[in-house]
C-alpha cells in the first residue's frame, strides 16, 4: 500500500465574476506541483478550471480548487469577511505552511487555542510570525 499523495488548496477571489490574481496562483500552482510531483507532473491550467458559474458573477465570491497530481475539486461560495477585533499569538516551532497543504491539522489545532480572540498569529521557531 502506498501512502496518500498530498493534496493542496488554491483560494481565488473571484470580484464580479472576474478571478483576481489568476498567474499569482498558478505560479504558486505550478511551483506547488513541481516540487512534489516532479517537471514532468502534467499541466493544470487554472483558466482551464476556474469557470466561474453565472449565479457567483456577482459580488466577491471564492473559489476553492483542491489539486494534486490532477485536480481534485473546484467549488464556489459567497465571500464573506469575518470581522477581526482581537488576535492571540500562537507559538509553534513544528508548523510549516510553505505551501497550502490540505492538512491543516496543525493549523486547527493552533487556532483552538485562540480562546475569546478573533483569530491568531503563529509564531514560528526564531519569532517568525506567519
Amino acid at each position: 500500500m502506498t501512502p496518500a499523495e498530498p493534496l493542496f488548496i488554491e483560494s481565488i477571489q473571484i470580484c464580479e465574476g472576474i478571478p483576481q490574481n489568476l498567474l499569482y496562483h498558478q505560479q504558486r500552482l505550478d511551483a506547488t506541483r513541481c516540487t512534489f510531483f516532479g517537471p514532468e507532473a502534467p499541466a493544470l491550467i487554472l483558466d482551464d478550471w476556474v469557470q466561474v458559474p453565472l449565479p457567483y458573477h456577482k459580488g466577491l465570491v471564492k473559489c476553492r480548487m483542491v489539486y494534486g497530481r490532477e485536480v481534485e475539486d473546484v467549488c464556489y461560495q459567497p465571500y464573506v469577511l469575518r470581522p477581526i477585533r482581537s488576535l492571540r499569538l500562537s507559538h509553534s516551532s513544528f508548523i510549516r505552511y510553505d505551501y497550502k497543504n490540505l492538512n491543516r491539522n496543525e493549523i486547527n489545532f493552533l487556532y483552538a487555542q485562540k480562546g475569546d480572540a478573533d483569530d491568531v498569529l503563529i509564531v514560528r521557531g526564531g519569532g517568525r510570525i506567519t
